[in-house]
């Protein structure tokens, strides 16, 4: 997670799988479960699914594993900003 101070405001800059992302992932693994999903990228089942939910960004070994499958950057990933104070009050809700 990056901040950014702007002119008048934080805002906490994150990595997150873009819409669409985690089921094209999941038709190109040929699976049927994000248990599945998981296991084959060799992330926890719970890594997983925050990442495909969008709750967290996903880690180097998760986005190592993604890339890995031929997927571009640019396909996989978005950059998100937002102001610091809704950032820090959604890590906390994780």
């Amino acid at each position: 997670v990056l901040h950014v101070h702007a002119t008048e405001a934080c805002m906490t800059v994150k990595i997150k799988l873009r819409e669409g992302a985690a089921q094209r992932v999941r038709r190109r693994l040929g699976c049927d479960s994000d248990n599945q999903v998981a296991h084959r990228l060799g992330v926890a089942p719970s890594t997983w699914n925050r990442a495909a939910r969008g709750v967290t960004s996903p880690g180097p070994k998760l986005s190592s594993a993604l890339l890995g499958l031929g997927f571009s950057p640019k396909a996989l990933f978005e950059v998100v900003a937002e102001p610091a104070e809704l950032a820090g009050a959604q890590e906390g809700r994780q």
